[in-house]
């Protein structure tokens, strides 16, 4: 056999139909001696019974039968929607060009002339059964195919060469190619040509062993829309850690980045013509307190400081806001910056601890004093940081909020930093949602949780926008853990003095 094909299928089910007891036991026992199951039945009513019942990847029907011959159950079987796809051989010792004819025109596939030899039957059997699988994955492949013609979403399969193997009709009409001369063109010289990519080339190209979420976008231009397309892709894995290749998953989200334009737009306005009533009230509340607006009786002092803790408070949401809206707009150096880790975390560590006075935290590291070239700006990897701790000290039910904040190359030379806590946990079909804008695990947003639920919203953003991934690990009662990587740009620089 050529190993190209696809090998024999095991245990194929044959189902033979005999009026004669000694047929079906030489029959039956050729082809079990071969690994074969084999069902029997005396006629043709009892073999459509059965047929149906047990669903066999062949018939050996015997022509000549009590009641209703073999043409007649041949017929019945191909008006049989489960059934009418499955080989049929007709045993007959009949031998006129008629008899023949009458078997093809009753949909039957083959004939073996009586006394069957045993090479024969075998032959047959399997050179039916290897048609029929073949014609079995052609017919998978072409309903397949329809469906993926007709999908919303694009899907483009690339070689390790960037080389585009195959492309749906979505595809070719969100990324402007030919479906008819797409195939064999390399994909990143195309887009590179009419499209802004979120992540740097070399994250892409050669890919590597990680799936990465990442977007392409093109400006808006005279008579042009813009158009913004949302990425999947994932690896063609092989065995030893090698790839065949890529698939991406592509999907138009321009009409959701106007809607989150207008909202974020819509945010920043309102934030900014609340921060001068808010310095108002701090201002005042601040000149009650000092005493500058006259003496106050204990129970006004009371009531002046719960004012001031709710304006800073406010204050303190809006600046939150503020900074969520300007993350998009903030310049974005894919160069990133070299820094030591632990330094640059430690100093992100004590601005969230100098926010939750009121909660005891003891912090855990396990990071290397080393400088590092990482591909993001130092102050957003201190956004994401700040964002994960104070997800971990903000919703710890515990006494004291333990953080444990580690390190680990991966095995693709990637950076994988992790934020441990021993909180409540998240349950596992939150796990997604708690990347979404304004969402806090707060079932009636009674705003007793301080924030607003956009740090893992804006942490996501940041990490994907620098190349990586962020996950969850969480055990309800235990805690949570979130994992990110971040790509390496150059190697380790040097250690810290």
């Amino acid at each position: 056999m050529n190993p190209q094909e696809p090998s024999q299928p095991q245990k194929a089910r044959i189902l033979i139909a005999d009026d004669s007891h000694d047929s079906r036991a030489i029959l039956s026992a050729c082809l079990e001696e071969e690994g074969y199951e084999v069902e029997t039945a005396l006629d043709a009513d009892e073999a459509l019974v059965k047929g149906l019942a047990h669903r066999p990847d062949l018939f050996l029907l015997d022509v000549l039968m009590p009641r209703k011959d073999g043409f007649q159950l041949c017929r019945e079987l191909r008006s049989t929607p489960v059934l009418k796809q499955t080989p049929i051989i007709l045993i007959t010792g009949l031998d006129s060009e008629v008899d023949r004819f009458k078997g093809i025109e009753a949909g039957c596939d083959d004939f073996l002339p009586k006394p069957v030899q045993r090479s024969e039957l075998l032959a047959r059997v399997q050179t039916l059964l290897r048609l029929h699988m073949y014609r079995s994955q052609l017919d998978e492949r072409k309903t397949f195919e329809a469906v993926l013609h007709h999908l919303s979403d694009g899907i483009l399969v690339l070689d390790t060469n960037g080389r585009i193997a195959s492309l749906n009709a979505s595809a070719a009409r969100m990324l402007n190619l030919n479906g008819e001369t797409a195939r064999g063109q390399n994909l990143f010289d195309w887009i590179y040509r009419i499209f802004q990519i979120s992540v740097p080339r070399r994250l892409l190209d050669p890919p590597s062993d990680k799936s990465i979420r990442f977007e392409l976008s093109r400006p808006e231009q005279t008579n042009i829309a813009a158009l913004f397309l949302a990425i999947n892709l994932d690896v063609i894995p092989l065995e030893e850690g090698k790839i065949a290749g890529t698939v991406w998953t592509v999907r138009d989200v321009t009409q959701n980045k106007k809607e989150q334009k207008l909202h974020r737009t819509f945010l920043s306005l309102i934030s900014h013509k609340l921060r001068t009533p808010i310095a108002v009230i701090s201002e005042h509340a601040s000149l009650m307190q000092d005493g500058l607006l006259g003496d106050l009786t204990d129970e006004q002092k009371n009531s002046v400081d719960r004012v001031q803790d709710q304006a800073s408070r406010l204050k303190e949401l809006v600046d939150k806001i503020l900074n969520f809206t300007q993350v998009d707009e903030a310049t974005w150096d894919h160069a990133g910056d070299a820094f030591i880790l632990l330094n640059a975390i430690k100093a992100t560590v004590s601005r969230v601890q100098a926010r939750y006075t009121d909660k005891k935290t003891e912090i855990k590291y396990a990071l290397p004093d080393v400088l590092y070239g990482l591909g993001i700006s130092e102050m957003h990897f201190g956004v994401i940081i700040e964002n994960l701790v104070d997800n971990a000290v903000k919703f710890c039910d515990k006494p004291i909020a333990e953080v444990t904040i580690a390190y680990t190359e991966t095995s693709d030379g990637q950076h994988e930093l992790s934020v441990g806590d021993n909180g409540t946990g998240i349950p596992h079909e939150e796990f997604e949602r708690v990347f979404e804008e304004f969402y806090q695990i707060d079932q009636y947003f009674t705003g007793n949780i301080a924030g607003v639920g956009l740090g893992l919203s804006q942490a996501r953003r940041l990490v994907e926008k620098a190349g990586g991934r962020i996950w969850i690990a969480s055990e309800l009662g235990k805690g949570t853990t979130f994992r990110f990587t971040l790509p390496v740009i150059g190697t380790v620089l040097s250690h810290a003095a």
